[in-house]
């Protein structure tokens, strides 16, 4: 999936290919044991994966703009635009994209339900989640080397795509081996060794596969943020476990 098409003008094989996508992991999801029922359970997981990709798309166009840039460019951001603005690995992946597109945001929101999919849940394990990683990160670079023709534009999508995770897997390799002194190097290394909150991207579906238990969603969050430092590590934790406590049958935003 390179990114959501949530503009109804525009609908098509690769839309169609992302309901199909999000109605099968919202129905996989919900096989967790929770005490909501099986249909609410699938509710708050579609509403989640289309809320977050709904949220990605409108802010990608002015993604890392600041606010005064961002009024006078649109005005106030109250619907979906078109992405006028150079592609990047962590934005969108390619030029003047229709109103819908989206950026890693929602791409690491299917990586990690992808991953999920995989784990005898509620457990989810951190070296699993790794080598998930890794292999994702390998296939995109298969996936450079195979590209072929004389045009540009596909040589520049495939080099976004592997750049993408090139930073996540440095640190995943190192930490999925045990190379505690290497982790440790790669660690301070990413992303030139900021405190990046990288696990917030996640956190919301470590949170959805937890349902109703926000510590042990806590926990959970806190073993897969292996990238972040600081109290970053303990903000993804916490985003997983305010996740997991929405997921209560009687959640309001107040309680």
């Amino acid at each position: 999936m390179r990114f959501f098409c949530m503009n109804s003008r525009t609908v098509g094989f690769g839309k169609l290919l992302v309901l199909a996508w999000l109605v099968s992991t919202s129905a996989a999801l919900a096989q967790v044991s929770t005490r909501l029922s099986k249909q609410e359970y699938y509710n708050k997981i579609l509403g989640l994966l289309v809320g977050s990709a709904i949220g990605d798309a409108m802010g990608a166009p002015t993604e890392m703009w600041q606010r005064r840039d961002i009024e006078v460019e649109y005005g106030r951001v109250h619907k979906l635009d078109s992405m006028v603005r150079a592609p990047s690995p962590e934005g969108t992946w390619k030029y003047n994209l229709p109103a819908g597109g989206t950026t890693d945001d929602t791409r690491w929101k299917k990586l990690t339900v992808d991953y999920v999919l995989t784990q005898k849940l509620p457990q989810l394990n951190s070296k699993a989640f790794a080598d998930h990683m890794i292999g994702r990160y390998k296939d995109d670079i298969k996936n450079l080397k195979n590209t072929e023709g004389f045009d540009p534009e596909p040589y520049e999508e495939a080099i976004m795509r592997m750049a993408w995770l090139q930073e996540w897997a440095k640190v995943a390799e190192p930490f999925r081996n045990n190379d505690l002194k290497a982790y440790a190097d790669a660690l301070s290394k990413f992303y030139g060794g900021e405190m990046v909150c990288a696990g917030l991207l996640y956190a919301p579906v470590v949170g959805a596969a937890v349902p109703g238990n926000p510590l042990q969603a806590y926990e959970q969050g806190y073993a897969l943020s292996f990238f972040d430092i600081g109290y970053a590590r303990d903000l993804t934790a916490l985003a997983a476990a305010m996740t997991s406590a929405a997921f209560e049958p009687r959640a309001t935003p107040k309680a």
